[in-house]
């Protein structure tokens, strides 16, 4: 299934997203499961869930730092020949003890994040159904 694992470390003031881009537009990764995701963060930026779930990311919230990525999970993929970096994650507040979750939109490292990559060997694709808002994963 995997044709690989990589590791890959995000440095001070790296953009999340961003940065895993980055590294797979580099490297030629076009379909990935990111398998794990961890670290701090200075900044982080999530889509919310509108409540009548015909929405969903529409409304971003911002939360400030110092902020553990407790886990997330995701995959890389491409719809209409761009990447997509679809990740979900968990994290921690410092100042308010507490942890929330949702659809990552970006973040930006505080010290270092910690990510591993299976790079797959098939590709995987989004395409657009009107029913399901941004661009679903192709299944077979």
């Amino acid at each position: 299934m995997f044709k690989e694992i990589r590791p890959l470390r995000l440095d001070k003031k790296e953009t999340l997203i961003g940065g895993i881009k980055d590294y797979c537009t580099k490297n030629g990764i076009h379909s990935a499961v990111i398998l794990t995701c961890i670290g701090s963060l200075d900044s982080l930026q999530l889509a919310e869930l509108i409540e009548d779930h015909s929405r969903f990311g529409e409304v971003h919230k911002d939360y400030t730092g110092p902020l553990a990525i407790l886990s997330a999970q995701g995959s890389v993929s491409t719809f209409e020949g761009k990447l997509i970096v679809h990740l979900h994650g968990v994290f921690s507040s410092y100042h308010e003890k507490k942890a929330f979750g949702s659809h990552v939109v970006e973040g930006v490292t505080m010290n270092t994040v910690e990510i591993f990559l299976g790079v797959l060997e098939n590709p995987i694709k989004r395409e657009m159904r009107p029913e399901s808002g941004p661009p679903v994963l192709i299944t077979a």
